[in-house]
């Protein structure tokens, strides 16, 4: 596989942090789906700040952004285990902000990022 422009790894990590924070989003009315506290959580402009002053690399965000992504998963999988109802809620309110399901979205993104 040929190395990728640092265009290209920028372009993943905004596709990849537009789905973190639009599951963000559709989480918000479900208590306890995400353990981590909204306002301990980077920003894009933080976490871009980070890179531009030399703290870490596009390379690093985009890998921080997929861990919150898995994260993401596992609480919906949990969710649709356990509390089925949050789970459709957080469903329709993601197609909602995004004109896909989470998990298309997420494949979608991981595909666009392969090729």
């Amino acid at each position: 596989m040929a190395r990728r422009s640092r265009e290209q790894v920028l372009a993943e990590f905004h596709r990849l942090y537009d789905c973190f924070d639009a599951a963000l989003e559709a989480s918000r009315p479900i208590p306890d789906f995400f353990d981590v506290s909204r306002s301990e959580l980077a920003t894009r402009d933080t976490m871009l700040a980070w890179r531009d002053c030399g703290k870490t690399t596009t390379t690093e965000l985009v890998s921080g952004v997929w861990a919150g992504l898995a994260d993401l998963r596992l609480g919906l999988r949990d969710l649709q285990r356990n509390r089925p109802a949050e789970a459709k809620g957080f469903e329709s309110r993601y197609l909602a902000l995004r004109s896909k399901s989470f998990l298309a979205d997420v494949t979608a993104a991981r595909k666009e990022s392969a090729s």
